[in-house]
């Protein structure tokens, strides 16, 4: 019986007779390798155990070892040589890799060919192998994502094997972190149980386990409080390679009035202790209308002085540009994007349908970077949950999830997009608190800490085609929706349309109504452009080519008999000479600089 004893790192390497150095039964990682007879054999067992450092392979049997041919490590690659009708067998130790850091790719090149080539992964938390057959002169095995190799001594083992009947074999087997990481995520380590509302204090020893689940898939978490445990999130973090930005839960609390300062005071300790990047003031405090800008505003001026790092606050995108005061305060800009709830939180109903959401999401955003003023923007939160009811178009499912994960991924490495995505792990505190009982469905992991079906191909560096950028198609034009607002009908009118060819964000439409002469309301007569004086008569293009503008402002504005609207490139903004024009006719400059125009009698 041959023993090969292969170590790295500083650990010998060397092969000879044999002697196991603890008896598999008492061995706290011994384990069989059942696999042997997939060569054409009888069963041959293998044992693989390990003591002080050292790890034996002891073959059972004369089919195979008393033709083992030496291995030789040269780090980082382990290279194999087998003479004709000899097998060679290795254990590589990986030492540096702490192995639930999975998934990891495996890279193999065989000098030559024919040969078989079989990679068995080591579990030996769960006392099994994997194996694979590699029967190409080159090829790479993945380790996936849901198999995540664990030992006492936090090592990743290969075995290898390697033969031919005719040809020698030399093998290189490189281990490469497959891991294409994400941004940043939101982490909300509020699990097995625990609910914030009850002030549940957060274990260490949880915070650092989740976050040894997703250190290997992103750059920067970012955490919504710093209280209750959340505190110790920056400094373990860093301690894992992680960069930090941390927040302060900012509420209304009357009942609790030291509530907010005690985040305050504690996120200001964060920013001085060197583990924080930045600074985030409260999330979505505008939206849900906790407190005022003003106050909200002080507070990010008190963290700055006190820290001397960047201060921003979260809102969502819509309230950042409802709230232009805030978002001048802001070193930085971090702003939600929820395409499933949007409009729903914003002046309509329902979401966005999946397939549909990232054209919505980019639109937006764009919207947001010209509002910015040049500042960096970064996504606050963004995701999709994967079960739930439905809101409108927009559909909860693992499947939804998953996709909307690939596109969103994918266009924000198109677009170079820094974000944080919401969330790490569903966590069930959060079901009786958002709509459609999706509270607790918008992690990427579940609360066991399983990642989801569907959402290993973006940390496999996968991405998909543009489907976010509108495309012209066709010759612009600029139509109205029917019926249109009643003649004569004294109450807020909305006339809608759409428009074609133009792309949304490059594009406005303004709108014109007609008051003909009448002798009780002489100075009503003529054009009058809606809904309001320039420049600010501007009706923006949604996303989806859809606009509207109110019509009946004042006046006599329910009488008018015709309506007319033109689509302006940005560069143009009509003359405020032209909002009211005492005229039968609008002027032909409307037309010259227009792309499209209509104009219809009511």
């Amino acid at each position: 019986m041959a023993i090969c004893l292969i170590c790295l790192g500083g650990w010998a390497t060397s092969c000879g007779g044999g002697r196991n150095l603890v008896e598999p039964a008492s061995s706290p990682i011994g384990v069989n390798l059942p696999w042997l007879d997939d060569q054409g054999q009888s069963p041959t067992p293998c044992i693989i155990s390990a003591y002080n450092h050292r790890i034996d392979v002891i073959l059972a049997g004369d089919a195979f070892c008393n033709k083992s041919s030496n291995a030789l490590v040269n780090t980082p690659n382990l290279f194999l040589y087998a003479g004709p009708n000899e097998v060679s067998w290795a254990i590589y130790a990986f030492p540096d890799v702490v192995a639930v850091a999975a998934p990891f790719r495996i890279s193999v090149e065989l000098g030559n060919a024919p040969t078989q080539y079989y990679l068995g992964i080591a579990d030996y938390g769960q006392q099994t192998w994997r194996r694979t057959l590699i029967d190409t002169p080159t090829g790479y095995y993945d380790i996936p994502s849901e198999y995540q190799p664990v030992s006492p001594t936090g090592k990743l083992y290969i075995a290898i094997v390697a033969w031919d009947g005719h040809y020698p074999i030399l093998a290189s087997v490189t281990l490469n972190r497959s891991v294409v990481p994400m941004y940043g995520i939101c982490f909300g380590p509020y699990l097995k149980g625990l609910n914030p509302n009850r002030k549940d204090v957060i274990p260490r020893e949880q915070i650092v386990s989740l976050l040894e689940i997703v250190s290997p898939y992103c750059e920067w978490v970012r955490t919504h409080g710093s209280t209750h445990g959340l505190e110790h999130v920056p400094a373990i973090a860093n301690s894992m390679g992680i960069s930090v930005a941390a927040a302060c839960w900012l509420g209304n609390y009357p009942t609790d009035p030291g509530a907010n300062e005690s985040e305050i005071q504690s996120v200001i300790e964060l920013g001085l202790s060197g583990d924080v990047k930045f600074i985030i003031a409260g999330t979505e405090v505008l939206l849900r209308n906790d407190l005022p800008p003003d106050e909200l505003i002080a507070i990010m001026r008190r963290i700055r002085d006190a820290t001397g790092l960047p201060v921003t606050t979260n809102d969502t995108w819509y309230e950042l540009m409802r709230n232009p005061e805030v978002m001048a305060e802001c070193d930085i800009i971090v702003a939600n994007f929820y395409p499933f709830w949007e409009p729903y939180w914003h002046d309509g109903d329902g979401g966005v349908s999946v397939d549909k959401a990232m054209q919505a999401l980019h639109y937006n955003y764009q919207n947001l970077c010209s509002a910015a003023g040049g500042k960096d923007v970064i996504i606050g939160e963004v995701g999709w949950p994967s079960d739930g009811d439905s809101n409108g178009a927009a559909v909860p499912s693992p499947e939804n999830a998953a996709l909307f994960w690939f596109n969103f991924a994918s266009w924000a490495r198109a677009n170079d997009v820094k974000y944080f995505y919401f969330e790490g792990f569903d966590e069930a505190w959060k079901e009786p608190y958002e709509p459609c009982g999706v509270g607790d469905h918008w992690g990427l992991w579940t609360e066991n800490g399983e990642l989801k079906p569907g959402m290993m191909p973006v940390f496999n560096g996968e991405t998909m085609a543009d489907n976010w950028s509108y495309i012209p198609d066709g010759d612009p034009i600029i139509e109205f929706n029917y019926p249109l607002p009643p003649y004569g009908v004294d109450e807020e009118a909305l006339l809608e349309g759409t428009t074609s060819g133009v792309n949304p964000l490059d594009y406005n439409v303004v709108v014109y109504v007609y008051v003909p002469y009448n002798t009780e309301y002489p100075g009503a007569f003529g054009w009058w452009v809606k809904p309001h004086w320039s420049p600010a008569c501007l009706t923006p293009i949604r996303w989806d080519s859809t606009w509207e503008c109110r019509i009946n402002t004042g006046g006599y504005d329910e009488y008018a008999t015709k309506i007319a609207a033109y689509i302006f490139s940005d560069s143009y903004i009509p003359s405020s000479d032209y909002d009211h024009i005492d005229s039968d006719e609008l002027p032909q400059e409307l037309t010259d600089n227009s792309v499209a125009h209509i104009q219809v009698p009511r």
